[in-house]
C-alpha cells in the first residue's frame, strides 16, 4: 500500500481534477478509508459506470448502503429512467410520477435521521440526495403533480437539514482540505436550487476552491456567474484555474494537460464562452466533451446536451445543416434510449416529464431538414411535433400545447417564406395567435406578430404591416426581429458590389439604345431627309429610355426598406445541466 503522503495526495488530487480512471487505478494501493470509498464511488459515477457503481455498493456498510441506494435511485429515475426500471423494477416500463412519489416518501423517512459521524462520507451522500429531490420535486410541481405547499415545505425541510449537517460536521471541514473542498462544493450544489440564496452558492463554491483546487466547484461557480451575466469574471476563473495547475504539482496528468480531464462538463462549459475564443476552439471543446460521452457505457439525458449544443453551433454559425441534422438526431437517439420513450409511438405518458428536450431536438432537426429541402423529412418531423401536442391534455397542459404550436408556426413560417407563400403563412400565424392568445408569452406573441407583419408587407398590404409592427413593438420593444423589419434599409446596399454590378448591367442594356439612336439622328441630320421635329423627339425618347434603364438600380435601392430582407430563424437555446 502507498504510504508516502505526497503520492497519496497526488492520487486524490487526480480525482479532484476529474482524472477518474487515474484515481481508480492508483487507489488500489491506498489504505482503506471513507475518503477512498467515497472518491472511488464518485469516480465510477462520473464515468457513468453505473453497473460497477451498484456492485461496489455491496462493500459499503449495510445501513449506509440504504442511503447510497436511495441517492442513486433518485438520480437514475430523473436522468436515466430506462436504467432505473431495468435495475430496480425488473421491467422495461415505469411510471415516472408513481416512482418519484415513492422515492420522495423514502426521502422523508431518512431526512430526520441523525447521521452517524463516524462515517465521514454520509453528509456528501445526503447533499446529493437533496439535489435530486429538489430536481424531481421541481419537475413534479411544474407538471402539476405536486402542490405548491408540498413543494415549498420540501424545500424548507432541506434547508433546515443543511444547516444541521454543516454544524455537526464543522470539525471535518477544519481538519482535512480534501473533505473541506468536497463538503463546500456539495453544499453549493444544493443552494443552487434556491435563487434567493445565489450569494451563498457563490460563497460556498469559492470556499471549496480555496480549500483545494477542484474542477467540480470551478464548473459550478463559472456556471452561476455566467447565468448572472458576469461572463468576464467567469472566464477569468477558468484562466486562473488553468494557471494555478501549471504552478502546482497536483497530479502528473494535470501537469501535462488539464485538457485530458474526464469531467466533460468542463469542456461543455468552456464552449459557452464563444466571444472569448475562436470558433475552432469552441468546436474543439464540444468535440472533447462528446468524445468522453461516447466512450461511456451509459449515457444519461444530460449527456445529450453537449451533442445538441454542437448541433446548434453547426447550424447557427457554420450553416452545415447536413452535419447538424445528424448531430441533432444522435442527441434525440440517446434521449429516447435514456428515457425509454419511442417518439414514433408516444404511447408512454412519461414523455411529458421530458417534453422540453424532445420538443427542442425535433424543432432543430426540422429546421435543418427545411434548409436541406428535405420536404418529406420535414413534413414527418412536423407531424411528430403535432402528435406530441395532441397527446397532451388540453386543459392540464394548455401552456405546453401553446409552446409546441408556437414552434410549429415558426417552422411553417420558414417553409412558406422560402416558398414565397405568404397567404398560407398569414393564415397559419393568425390561427396560432387566435387559438393560443391566453397561453403564449408576450415575447412569443411579439415574434409571431413580427412575422405576420413581414408577410403582409410582402403582399403589399402596407397599412396592415404598420399596424402589426406597432403591435409587435408594444408586446416586446427589445425584439431584434422587429427592429430589422421596421427599420428601412434604403442605403443598406447602395453602391455595394452587387449594386455596382447592376449599374454595369444597366449600362450594357441602355448604351446600345443610346448609340443607335444617336447614330440615327446624326445620319438624319447629315442627309437632311428627316423632319427636324422627328429627330429631336427621337433624341429625347432615346435619352429617356437609356436614362431609365441606367437609373433602375438606384430607383430600386430607394424603395421601401424591407425588400429582400430574409427574416431570421429563431433557434433554441443551448442546454446545460450542472
Amino acid at each position: 500500500m502507498i504510504q508516502d503522503k505526497s503520492t497519496v495526495d497526488k492520487s486524490y488530487n487526480s480525482f479532484l481534477l476529474g482524472f477518474f480512471t487515474n484515481f481508480i487505478n492508483s487507489s488500489q494501493d491506498i489504505k482503506p478509508s471513507d475518503l477512498k470509498d467515497f472518491c472511488y464511488l464518485e469516480s465510477l459515477f462520473w464515468l457513468n459506470r453505473f453497473d460497477d457503481y451498484l456492485e461496489k455498493l455491496n462493500s459499503i456498510d449495510k445501513e449506509n448502503r440504504k442511503l447510497f441506494t436511495l441517492c442513486f435511485k433518485l438520480f437514475a429515475l430523473d436522468y436515466i429512467p430506462s436504467f432505473y426500471s431495468k435495475n430496480f423494477l425488473n421491467s422495461e416500463s415505469y411510471d415516472y410520477e408513481i416512482e418519484s412519489k415513492k422515492l420522495l416518501k423514502d426521502f422523508y423517512e431518512v431526512i430526520d435521521f441523525r447521521l452517524d459521524q463516524k462515517f465521514t462520507y454520509l453528509p456528501f451522500v445526503m447533499f446529493d440526495i437533496f439535489v435530486y429531490v429538489l430536481q424531481i420535486s421541481k419537475t413534479l410541481f411544474e407538471n402539476h403533480k405536486l402542490s405548491f405547499s408540498e413543494y415549498i415545505n420540501l424545500k424548507l425541510n432541506v434547508m433546515q437539514k443543511i444547516n444541521q449537517i454543516e454544524t455537526d460536521y464543522n470539525d471535518l471541514t477544519n481538519n482535512n482540505q480534501i473533505w473541506s473542498a468536497l463538503f463546500y462544493n456539495k453544499i453549493a450544489d444544493v443552494y443552487s436550487y434556491y435563487e434567493e440564496f445565489s450569494h451563498k452558492t457563490i460563497m460556498y463554491y469559492e470556499k471549496s476552491l480555496s480549500a483545494k483546487l477542484n474542477i467540480f466547484a470551478l464548473v459550478g461557480l463559472v456556471d452561476i456567474l455566467y447565468d448572472k451575466d458576469k461572463k468576464d469574471e467567469a472566464w477569468k476563473y477558468i484562466l486562473n484555474f488553468e494557471k494555478s495547475l501549471n504552478k502546482n504539482l497536483y497530479c502528473d496528468l494535470a501537469i501535462e494537460n488539464i485538457e485530458k480531464t474526464e469531467f466533460y462538463d468542463f469542456f461543455d462549459l468552456k464552449s459557452r464562452f464563444s466571444t472569448y475564443q475562436s470558433l475552432q476552439d469552441e468546436m474543439n471543446n464540444y468535440m472533447k466533451a462528446i468524445e468522453l460521452i461516447e466512450a461511456m457505457p451509459h449515457q444519461t439525458i444530460v449527456e445529450t446536451y453537449p451533442i445538441y449544443n454542437l448541433g446548434l453551433l453547426l447550424s447557427k454559425k457554420e450553416k452545415k445543416y447536413c452535419l447538424a441534422e445528424k448531430t441533432f438526431k444522435r442527441s434525440l437517439e440517446l434521449l429516447e434510449k435514456a428515457t425509454g420513450i419511442d417518439i414514433k409511438q408516444l404511447d408512454n405518458k412519461n414523455f411529458v416529464f421530458f417534453l422540453n428536450d424532445f420538443q427542442d431536438y425535433l424543432y432543430e432537426i426540422c429546421n435543418c431538414q427545411i434548409e436541406l429541402k428535405k420536404q418529406e423529412d420535414y413534413k414527418n418531423t412536423l407531424t411528430k411535433l403535432e402528435n406530441i401536442k395532441y397527446k397532451l391534455d388540453y386543459v392540464e397542459y394548455r401552456n405546453e400545447r401553446a409552446s409546441i404550436d408556437y414552434d410549429i408556426a415558426l417552422l411553417e413560417s420558414k417553409i412558406n417564406t422560402k416558398n414565397n407563400n405568404y397567404d398560407n403563412l398569414i393564415q397559419r400565424i393568425e390561427k396560432t395567435l387566435k387559438e393560443n392568445e391566453d397561453f403564449l408569452s408576450e415575447k412569443q406573441k411579439s415574434d409571431l406578430t413580427a412575422r405576420l407583419a413581414y408577410s403582409y408587407f410582402q403582399t403589399d398590404n402596407i397599412n396592415k404591416y404598420n399596424e402589426l409592427i406597432n403591435e409587435a413593438i408594444a408586446l416586446n420593444p427589445q425584439n431584434e426581429i422587429i427592429l430589422k423589419i421596421a427599420t428601412p434599409n434604403t442605403h443598406k446596399y447602395f453602391l455595394s458590389k452587387d449594386h455596382l454590378k447592376n449599374f454595369y448591367k444597366s449600362f450594357l442594356y441602355g448604351a446600345p439604345f443610346l448609340v443607335l439612336f444617336l447614330l440615327f439622328v446624326c445620319v438624319g441630320l447629315y442627309l437632311k431627309k428627316l423632319p427636324e421635329v422627328l429627330l429631336i423627339t427621337t433624341l429625347i425618347l432615346s435619352f429617356i429610355l437609356s436614362l431609365v434603364t441606367f437609373l433602375e438600380p438606384i430607383i430600386k435601392k430607394f424603395s421601401f426598406g424591407t425588400t429582400g430582407f430574409e427574416i431570421e430563424f429563431k433557434h433554441k437555446n443551448p442546454k446545460i445541466d450542472l
